[in-house]
C-alpha cells in the first residue's frame, strides 16, 4: 500500500523546518504533496520543489474572518487536487 499525504501548510515557504520534514518523509518513500495557501505577502525562504503548490488564494483582509479564509483555502484545494486520492 502506497501512502499519499496532502499537507496543507500556510507557513511552508517561510520556514525551512517544513522542508526538512518533507525530505525525511521522502526518504521513507511516502508520497507527499504540499498545498501552501498564501495571501502573497510572505517572503519565501525556500524554493518549493515539484510536489509543492503555492496558491495565492486569499487576501490579507481575509485573515480577520476565519471562516471566509478557510472557505477560500478549501475551494483552492478542491480545484487543484482530487481529494479522494489522499
Amino acid at each position: 500500500m502506497n501512502i499519499k499525504i496532502l499537507h496543507i501548510n500556510r507557513n511552508y515557504i517561510t520556514s525551512p523546518l517544513h522542508q526538512v520534514m518533507m525530505n525525511h518523509l521522502d526518504r521513507l518513500n511516502i508520497d507527499n504533496s504540499v498545498f501552501a495557501p498564501t495571501d502573497g505577502i510572505e517572503k519565501a525562504l525556500i524554493v518549493p520543489n515539484g510536489n509543492v503548490f503555492v496558491s495565492k488564494c486569499f487576501s490579507k483582509w481575509d485573515r480577520y474572518i476565519f471562516d471566509l479564509k478557510q472557505t477560500k483555502i478549501f475551494s483552492a484545494i478542491e480545484h487543484r487536487y482530487d481529494i479522494s486520492n489522499f
